[in-house]
């Protein structure tokens, strides 16, 4: 499939898509002119080259792409002002503000002309195929941005339900799972880069780069436990309060783990692990003390053993398995270099063929009434 979509004769019929043709008039697109500069010369100017090419780049996917995303960057910088300036918390609904609602407004739009109306109008080509739902499951999620689109829709969903049920409570895990959906919403805006030649390359070699190290980070994750442990068994006798029931933010877990993980980057704690800080008075030797209070920290008792942990975990993490994953990044470089036009043109194509039968969020809104009818009848006279 690759090799065939990498072939010059498919590209060029998929630049005439991609640049010329209509989704409302009927015309030949063996004829249309396959470069984005006639494109932008006919969406600007009418008269030069007549109505027909006019109309022609205003209904071609490209512009519907093109819309999109500039309703996406306008939301993005709508949110980042909502989540920088207006996020209070609220007693009703009428204190919801303006960047908020267009927000929601967006993400419903969204969801409906990625996943819903494509069900609701496909639906018999759905269920005529034989695979399981298991292999739809993993086809459908293998999509790195489709997997992106649910989990920011899924976070926002989180963090609305915790603002409008208790938001005085709840109001800094909320502005945190807002801030992960703002996140997400950034990593899914780099989807619209795919289609340019310079930039589509590189996304994709950055994916490649993360689902590898997101395989070593697993043997990152059993060396830094294990030195964290042992950190902390040395650093902190016999300290069985790992799991506070006055927040989680004073759980045990960050402590053990912070220390290995920084000293990943060159922060070696030296001070921290010979028990230098404890003269600066944010500790305290009591047990009674920072058992009650969990924001007083307990004094490290000094042990020459955790030098010499520190020693080789250092010696192990910053020589061998920085390096190591180093030398992954180079070869798995190497690899993707050599298949990355063509899997840069197979992404290409993927939306191409999406954006040739959708229209940009949230304009589709205004058509979703006429295509649902439209399926309505389809299906009635399929029925009859």
């Amino acid at each position: 499939m690759i090799d065939v979509i990498g072939h010059p004769c498919i590209q060029r019929h998929l630049n005439r898509i991609w640049y010329n043709e209509q989704t409302c008039l009927t015309i030949d697109t063996s004829a249309a002119a396959a470069k984005w500069r006639d494109w932008l010369e006919n969406a600007c100017c009418c008269c030069v080259n007549g109505h027909d090419p006019f109309f022609r780049a205003w209904f071609s996917p490209l512009m519907t792409f093109f819309i999109h995303y500039m309703f996406v960057m306008g939301v993005i910088v709508g949110f980042s002002a909502f989540l920088m300036t207006d996020l209070r918390i609220i007693s009703s609904f009428y204190d919801i503000g303006i960047y908020e609602w267009l927000l929601y407004l967006w993400l419903i739009a969204d969801f409906l002309e990625e996943f819903v109306l494509p069900n609701l109008i496909r639906r018999n080509y759905f269920r005529s195929r034989k695979h399981t739902c298991m292999f739809k499951f993993k086809r459908f999620f293998s999509n790195v941005w489709n997997l992106l689109a649910y989990l920011s829709y899924g976070v926002i969903l989180i963090a609305v339900c915790m603002r409008i049920v208790n938001s005085s409570d709840f109001h800094r895990m909320t502005l945190r799972l807002y801030s992960l959906g703002l996140f997400l919403m950034y990593m899914r805006f780099l989807q619209c880069m795919i289609v340019q030649s310079y930039f589509g390359p590189k996304i994709i070699m950055i994916g490649e780069m993360l689902l590898e190290l997101i395989k070593f980070a697993w043997i990152l994750i059993v060396f830094m436990m294990c030195t964290g442990v042992l950190y902390h068994a040395n650093m902190y006798p016999s300290h069985y309060d790992m799991w506070s029931t006055k927040g989680v933010q004073y759980w045990r877990i960050w402590k053990i783990v912070s220390l290995p993980y920084w000293q990943i980057y060159g922060e070696l704690f030296l001070e921290e692990i010979q028990g230098q800080n404890n003269a600066n008075g944010t500790c305290t030797f009591v047990r009674t003390e920072w058992e009650n209070n969990p924001e007083i920290e307990r004094c490290v008792e000094y042990d020459w053993a955790v030098l010499i942990i520190a020693a080789i975990y250092l010696l192990i993490t910053n020589l061998l398995l920085v390096n190591l994953i180093i030398a992954l990044f180079t070869s798995r470089f190497e690899e993707v270099q050599k298949d990355s036009d063509r899997l840069w043109k197979f992404w290409r194509y993927s939306i191409i063929m999406k954006y040739r039968n959708r229209d940009p969020v949230p304009l589709n809104l205004l058509f979703l009434p006429w295509k649902l009818i439209r399926t309505h009848c389809m299906c009635n006279r399929k029925n009859q």
